[in-house]
């Protein structure tokens, strides 16, 4: 395997740690070490418009007032200096990400034509329950990977580092009401 390619997860090398980092690594930061940054409301919901609305969780999430506000990341960094191992592995395994997300890229295009197909055999328009079912699970889920693997790539790559309304590829300024009625809208053509 050429050097610059990404590597399946399950053969990425993982790095040679001494004990100390390791238990940095598996303990959490200190509550009082650095504190999280303020959180942000979305613009979207109305305060009280939920009952469940968070709860302090002991990770970030929630503010413990009840807000509508989230965190989406929680630093490791406890203020020490982190080994070169580290960031080498880190880029390695963003990089893997990467490689795994683009190979599934078209997977929504190739369940799109086996359907398809599942019905041009058996004509019919639509497709039972249980199948629906299955893929309505699929794409969640999908979506939910794809979601994470992305903030994980986004979160290393300093690159956009400086964009000020954004962590990772997650914008705090999104109005989530307008983006859905825009796909609404979207989804009728």
């Amino acid at each position: 395997m050429l050097a610059d390619q990404p590597q399946d997860l399950t053969t990425l090398k993982r790095p040679t740690l001494s004990s100390e980092i390791r238990e940095r690594l598996l303990k959490p930061a200190k509550q009082d070490t650095r504190p999280l940054s303020q959180t942000t409301s979305n613009p979207s919901v109305k305060q009280g418009q939920y009952r469940s609305s968070p709860q302090t969780n002991g990770n970030g999430n929630g503010n413990g007032k009840g807000s509508s506000s989230r965190r989406y990341y929680v630093s490791a960094d406890d203020g020490g200096e982190w080994p070169p191992e580290m960031h080498d592995y880190n880029q390695r395994f963003a990089k893997s990400l990467e490689g795994i997300k683009r190979r599934h890229d078209s997977v929504v295009t190739t369940v799109a034509q086996g359907i398809l197909e599942y019905k041009r055999k058996k004509q019919r328009m639509q497709i039972d329950s249980n199948i629906q079912n299955f893929l309505d699970r699929f794409y969640m889920s999908r979506i939910g990977i794809r979601m994470l693997i992305g903030q994980h790539i986004a979160l290393s790559d300093q690159r956009h580092a400086s964009e000020p309304n954004y962590v990772g590829i997650i914008c705090t300024k999104t109005n989530v009401q307008e983006l859905a009625q825009e796909a609404i809208e979207n989804a009728r053509f």
